[in-house]
């Protein structure tokens, strides 16, 4: 069982003494107040000036390839354990049974005092530790950066590092796409119904060519213009969004077209036609009105 808040505080206040002064069995009592059962180590405890104080590195025990400590900083006269934010993140498989390691989630996200395979950066006020990964299950490690804050410990970045060499950021979390936010279904709904076209097309991957896409811009460079083609089927109905963004325009980001198809013998037939703009800042991103 995890101490609370309160009770942290109440452990840091008690075994306060003159910065860098702790001696190691206070260290090692607190340690075990911290993690309850979990820790044997009772050698190797290391100090380091970090900032207006001092960190100790006080160990707690082997894991099957890393080394897990508890994280103590002495400051102002009393000892303040650190907390450490971890997510832990979750993969599905790809072809072949591989693990799709290129497309996390999120999974739980816990604070604890252990922390693994730590390395500290006492100039920038930084912890790096990693993590490797389970035996049999992938070959790298996940990697976690904290700045260390008279608040205690903030995650900052999580990235998996695969002893290939990839690297694969993992925290914080990207927001959503915007074709994520729209998502994909067979009505106009949250967008501005358009004519509804006389298309047919022996190719449903051809309605980019017919719309009416361009970069209002005269200096194109000063956008990042993009283009992107969704679709769904099911059945003989296709639902597509189109969405062109990089606009070199202060409010308007670009615009997502949202196109319905019905199969009709060799071809397809566009059965509707909506419209949206896609905004640089506010909230939804897509709308049938202005930007703000």
């Amino acid at each position: 069982m995890k101490p609370t808040t309160a009770a942290l505080a109440v452990l840091a206040l008690s075994v306060g003494a003159k910065a860098g002064a702790a001696d190691q069995a206070a260290l090692f009592a607190l340690r075990d107040a911290l993690a309850p059962g979990e820790c044997t180590m009772t050698q190797g405890l290391t100090s380091q000036p970090f900032g207006d104080g001092v960190l100790h590195r006080v160990p707690c025990r082997m894991g099957f390839a890393d080394q897990l400590s508890v994280m103590i900083l002495e400051r102002g006269g009393a000892l303040v354990p650190l907390l450490f934010t971890e997510p832990t993140f979750d993969f599905d498989y790809g072809p072949d049974d591989q693990i799709d390691w290129a497309h996390p989630r999120i999974g739980d996200v816990f604070s604890s005092a252990l922390i693994s395979s730590a390395q500290v950066q006492p100039m920038t006020g930084t912890i790096e530790s990693s993590t490797r990964i389970a035996p049999g299950v992938g070959e790298g490690a996940f990697v976690y950066r904290y700045e260390i804050s008279e608040w205690g410990a903030v995650l900052t970045e999580a990235a998996l590092v695969l002893d290939s060499g990839q690297q694969i950021a993992l925290w914080p979390p990207r927001p959503p796409s915007i074709l994520d936010e729209l998502g994909l279904a067979h009505d106009l709904q949250g967008f501005e119904a358009q004519q509804t076209p006389d298309w047919t097309l022996p190719d449903p991957g051809g309605i980019v060519a017919l719309l009416a896409l361009g970069f209002p811009s005269q200096d194109q460079a000063e956008g990042r213009p993009r283009l992107l083609l969704e679709m769904a089927q099911e059945g003989t109905r296709i639902a597509a969004n189109v969405l062109e963004t990089g606009w070199a325009d202060d409010s308007v980001a670009g615009q997502v077209f949202r196109v319905l198809l019905e199969q009709a013998g060799d071809g397809w037939v566009v059965t509707g036609l909506g419209r949206a703009t896609v905004c640089w800042r506010g909230s939804p991103r897509v709308t049938t009105g202005a930007c703000p």
